[in-house]
């Protein structure tokens, strides 16, 4: 049995939730990359999905949704992560919600942390009133659990569950990092109290990269690899690659599994390394194409750690491992070598034309 806290109890007890084998899962951020891969998973293994988009009759947004098929079913409903109670109508009898949702391409400032976590707190709030769901999975980020500041000072390389992203603050501009990490505590906390139904599960994905499912996908966290093909400048960061089919299936197992109730997840492939290593694989794949990973100009590198935030700077200069043997052994993930995960991307975004790549 797992820890987790009764919602008739303010101590722990040691009873466990039963898993959400079947049912009906609502899903926020259904439209993003991340949550288009964790509807069509949902849908395959059965379950009616309620996938959440904030317009449900934006065609250029859900039409990839409305035509995914599987053993379940997929509806679309609305929800807007800024409005208080407008997913109470789709987690009202919903088994399981799996809250994707996230507002990170506004301008890195203190408003977007605000807004992060006031959306997560409106979601977490509809779920509480639900009274069905018996368990809720958050889409966190590896980006709480790593630590630029202790990995560039040598401190420490390799990061664990363990691990919380304690020195992202204001002050050295760590706003992505701060969202996600207090996102993550405040789901933990919010399940202890007095009348919630439900227990959490948090998925901690690197960099998420796999199959297009739309055209606005090219421009998510696949972005990465599609600027390889254009030969646009971009940092070097040292990347936790993970194939968005794995992410996908830690989401559904985080439903299946009892023991996971409580936990976090590192869900990161086998493969980190800078965007170098991914550049000649993708050479080597498509022998025609001109691939070229371009560094930031020397200017802008030289200053990176006087105009940009210090955070940034580190996060570039960093080298930081994450340990997934957690995700191997509770959720029985087996993650997709990197050249299979590049080829997905690069041929969901050529072949229906989102994409031109550059010929030799």
């Amino acid at each position: 049995s797992s820890l987790f806290f009764c919602p008739s109890r303010t101590s722990p007890c040691t009873c466990t939730m039963p898993a959400v084998t079947k049912g009906t899962v609502a899903v926020t951020g259904a439209s993003g990359f991340v949550g288009s891969h964790v509807c069509r998973a949902l849908a395959s293994e059965g379950y009616t999905v309620r996938a959440c988009v904030r317009n449900p009759g934006d065609d250029v947004k859900t039409s990839h949704l409305k035509a995914m098929t599987g053993k379940g079913k997929l509806e679309l409903w609305s929800g807007d992560l800024m409005e208080p109670g407008s997913y109470d109508s789709s987690f009202k009898g919903s088994d399981a919600v799996v809250h994707c949702a996230a507002r990170v391409h506004e301008q890195a400032t203190q408003d977007m942390i605000a807004s992060h976590l006031e959306g997560t707190k409106h979601v977490l709030e509809s779920a509480k009133k639900a009274g069905t769901v018996k368990r809720f999975v958050q889409t966190s980020s590896v980006a709480a659990i790593m630590d630029p500041v202790r990995a560039c000072s040598g401190e420490k390389t390799e990061f664990t569950e363990e691990d919380w992203a304690d020195n992202a603050t204001l002050e050295v501009g760590a706003f992505y990092a701060i969202g996600k990490r207090d996102a993550e505590r405040m789901v933990m906390q919010f399940a202890k109290e007095e009348g919630v139904s439900f227990d959490v599960v948090c998925i901690n994905p690197g960099l998420v990269i796999g199959e297009c499912l739309c055209k606005a996908h090219t421009k998510a966290s696949p972005v990465f690899i599609r600027e390889l093909l254009y030969g646009n400048p971009q940092p070097q960061v040292f990347f936790p690659w993970v194939d968005a089919t794995e992410v996908a299936a830690a989401h559904h197992r985080a439903l299946t599994r009892p023991e996971a109730a409580g936990q976090r997840f590192i869900v990161v492939g086998d493969s980190s390394s800078r965007p170098e290593l991914a550049a000649s694989k993708l050479r080597e794949l498509y022998p025609t194409y001109k691939v070229e990973n371009l560094d930031l100009p020397w200017w802008k590198r030289l200053l990176m750690p006087i105009l940009a935030w210090s955070y940034d700077a580190k996060t570039v200069q960093g080298e930081m491992r994450m340990k997934n043997d957690k995700s191997k052994s509770v959720l029985g993930l087996q993650y997709t070598p990197l050249e299979e995960s590049l080829k997905r991307t690069v041929d969901s975004m050529v072949t229906p034309g989102w994409v031109k790549p550059r010929l030799l």
